[in-house]
């Protein structure tokens, strides 16, 4: 059994789970991601305060 990585609480993005590549506007997708990554960075930041 391997012991869970600090990644492993990430959330998945884009959020549907699609590759970026199947969506009809790849921007969009971006977009998603952008937000996901700067949510987890605030939360992060916010922890350790």
């Amino acid at each position: 059994m391997t012991a869970p990585t600090p990644f492993s609480q990430l959330p998945v993005l884009p959020k549907n789970k699609q590759p970026v590549t199947t969506w009809d506007n790849q921007d969009e997708a971006f977009q998603e991601i952008a937000e996901g990554i700067r949510a987890v960075a605030i939360a992060l930041r916010r922890a350790m305060r």
